[in-house]
């Protein structure tokens, strides 16, 4: 402004998801001096900014949160974790339809997860392929960290008729939002 220019530029950054209040953010001593500076660590944050002018005015902006992930794609221990559950059956053979429950899991590191992207599977009977499915699927471009998704559980259902064998085997894939894959199988009777 031309009355009063800008006196001082401070910033604070966090790993609070829930935005602060102004009065919260006037209680903060930790407050920089602002100058360019770099994210070098996996994590989330959220960056506040604290303008003041020389006749006392202050104002706050933020952003609405930073996720910061250096870590490569394709490592498995940041690939989602799959667990595949078939009901019990008895004597160790199905004599029917079988359901089957899933679980995808984004691990969490440092406080942070990209969120599964996608959940897929497919049945096969010996060499041939008998279902296939997309379970999930997330598409939100540029999502804030509240809307991803860390576990997804989903059930699906091997048909008895399509699948009568002793090889059958389910395979599900899965993907994070940040490139990261996996898969698991398991073979039923």
């Amino acid at each position: 402004d031309t009355i009063s220019p800008i006196y001082k530029i401070s910033y604070y950054r966090t790993a609070a998801l829930d935005a602060l209040t102004e009065q919260q953010l006037k209680n903060i001593t930790g407050w920089k001096a602002f100058k360019p500076f770099t994210v070098t660590s996996d994590g989330r944050y959220t960056v506040y900014v604290k303008i003041e002018d020389y006749a006392g005015n202050v104002r706050y902006i933020s952003t609405d949160g930073i996720i910061a992930d250096f870590t490569s794609p394709k490592f498995e221990s940041f690939a989602p974790e799959i667990s595949i559950k078939p009901e019990f059956a008895e004597c160790g053979v199905y004599d029917g339809r079988v359901n089957v429950s899933l679980t995808i899991s984004d691990p969490v590191i440092n406080d942070s997860y990209s969120g599964i992207k996608n959940v897929r599977y497919e049945v096969w009977n010996s060499k041939t392929k008998t279902q296939e499915g997309r379970l999930y699927d997330f598409n939100t471009e540029k999502p804030l960290f509240t809307e991803l998704t860390q576990t997804v559980k989903k059930q699906i259902k091997v048909d008895a008729e399509k699948n009568n064998g002793n090889s059958i085997k389910v395979i599900v894939y899965a993907e994070d939002n940040a490139g990261n894959e996996a898969s698991k199988s398991v073979t039923i009777k």
